[in-house]
């Protein structure tokens, strides 16, 4: 956003970020996924540019997510907190792999924070997978609801960008499961048929 033929394009999508976050980091829209999402976007843009505002701004929003973190290790769409009631929080895998993934970013980009965070959240992923290697969409009360191959895929990207590799606990049961649901005889391709081609499963799965 400092220089560049896109220079003026990204630059207005970091001023939209930038003032849409106060003070103690709380984003004024989307909850906690656009804090995950807007804590990326702004750590690779400090990683690329050394831009200092962007380093404030996602220094906030890191410890927004912190304080944000539930108690059993992953994150809702609204703020949890570790002192939570684990059993009436409602954990939802999908914002958790987005939040875990900006701490990735930050990580690459040189900052630092609370690795306990990370550490909570691959404990987290552990414990809700089935025997299949499935990721349940929701945690609340001790039971899962919901099922799907792109939030098994997203998982898995989330861990394998905290530093985890194929030896670590059930990353390879993870795998299995994607690779076992990805078709393999066709390559994805867009059209405009309503429900042709999973783009998130294809996404998080590459």
């Amino acid at each position: 956003h400092l220089d560049g033929e896109h220079q003026h394009t990204v630059e207005r999508g970091i001023s939209y970020l930038l003032n849409n976050i106060s003070g103690d980091g709380t984003p004024s829209r989307e909850g906690v996924f656009g804090a995950a999402t807007s804590c990326a976007a702004l750590c690779e843009a400090y990683a690329m540019t050394g831009d200092a505002n962007c380093k404030s701004a996602a220094d906030r929003l890191l410890a927004y997510l912190s304080s944000a973190q539930g108690p059993m290790g992953g994150w809702g769409a609204s703020p949890l907190g570790l002192g939570a009631n684990r059993f009436q929080s409602r954990h939802e895998t999908h914002v958790s792999a987005w939040v875990a993934m900006a701490f990735a970013s930050a990580k690459n980009s040189g900052m630092t924070f609370d690795e306990n965070v990370v550490r909570r959240y691959q404990e987290f992923t552990i414990r809700i997978l089935d025997a299949k290697g499935q990721v349940p969409a929701i945690l609340q009360n001790d039971q899962t609801e919901g099922h799907h191959e792109r939030l098994t895929a997203l998982t898995l990207a989330a861990r394998m960008m905290n530093g985890e590799n194929l030896k670590s606990d059930r990353i390879d049961d993870m795998l299995s499961r994607v690779n076992s649901k990805l078709p393999s005889s066709f390559l994805p391709r867009w059209t405009t048929k309503a429900k042709a081609m999973d783009n998130e499963l294809w996404y998080s799965a590459t």
